[in-house]
């Protein structure tokens, strides 16, 4: 009787513990990663430097992120949630911010093949339409190729990299993606080169964890968040400071992570570099805040912007 108490108590213990937000990310990460598999199969390819974005979000909320498309070029486009999620659509709207292709249908996925009129920059939204509670999201964009490719190992190794990655920064499980805001995105970065996601803010002041990890292929990643001195204005490049540089972590290493107070009066630009890689590589970065952090607070909140899309 008293090993079964004992028994009963231990395990008390560990549910107190709690997962990782890493771990709630897992199952809607194996999902993406077997549909680029499938995709990859059929010739399709990322070449996007933010070719995935998402994070946690409530019910009847969106993130959006806006890309380069060329005419007549036939995209996928995929979102997935994890068991929380009933409802998930998807639009696309032009640079008029006009809607020219949705998928609304109720299901607790979302695809869309997409074929733009003409050249320019067209927003994706990804929409928890309806969920039990608030629902991982991992929305993705993939483009038509000429051969089969890696892609999927590429962006399996990064994906379960950042998730090991970030188990072991988050030792105390007190990581938390700020719910309704882009919390993690990546794509194909070359050798040498960099990607940026800017226009991005918080509904708040957060000190957040800001990093990134790469495929295997990729032996030094570095990460960076600057200020912008206005939400479309921001310089892409890894060596451009913007409106100031905020905190960048350039040691040699396969993984980055820094430490930045941001808030909500700013707008920010996060730059994850591919300092070195044989071949081009997968990164992605992540933001994170240690601490419980609320949903969206209630109509009499002047802070949040619901308004507010992610490019």
């Amino acid at each position: 009787m008293k090993l079964a108490v004992l028994s009963i108590i231990l395990l008390l213990t560990v549910l107190s513990l709690g997962a990782s937000v890493f771990d709630n990310l897992n199952p809607v990460a194996q999902k993406a990663i077997e549909h680029v598999r499938t995709l990859s199969g059929e010739k399709y390819q990322f070449d996007q430097h933010a070719a995935i974005f998402g994070g946690l979000i409530d019910e009847d909320e969106s993130l959006s992120m806006s890309y380069d498309l060329v005419s007549g070029k036939a995209y996928k486009i995929f979102l997935f949630g994890d068991d929380e999620a009933y409802d998930l659509d998807l639009k696309v709207y032009d640079e008029d911010d006009v809607m020219v292709e949705s998928d609304t249908s109720t299901d607790d996925t979302s695809f869309l093949t997409f074929t733009p009129a003409s050249n320019g920059v067209y927003r994706i939204e990804a929409i928890n339409y309806s969920s039990y509670e608030a629902t991982f999201l991992i929305c993705g964009l993939m483009s038509p190729g000429t051969r089969t490719n890696n892609h999927t190992e590429l962006f399996s190794q990064a994906m379960n990299k950042l998730i090991t990655f970030g188990k072991e920064s988050d030792s105390s499980n007190s990581y938390h993606f700020v719910p309704n805001t882009i919390a993690f995105s990546g794509g194909l970065v070359a050798s040498g080169e960099n990607g940026c996601v800017y226009g991005l803010s918080l509904p708040g002041e957060y000190t957040v964890k800001i990093g990134a990890v790469g495929s295997n292929n990729s032996t030094d990643v570095d990460i960076k968040v600057t200020r912008q001195t206005s939400r479309e204005e921001a310089d892409v490049d890894w060596y451009a400071s913007d409106a100031g540089e905020i905190a960048a972590d350039s040691s040699t290493d396969d993984t980055a992570l820094i430490t930045a107070t941001l808030s909500e009066d700013n707008y920010y630009a996060y730059k994850y570099r591919n300092y070195s890689s044989t071949g081009n590589a997968f990164l992605i970065y992540f933001v994170a805040t240690e601490g419980e952090v609320s949903s969206k607070p209630s109509d009499d909140d002047d802070d949040w912007d619901d308004d507010d899309w992610w490019w």
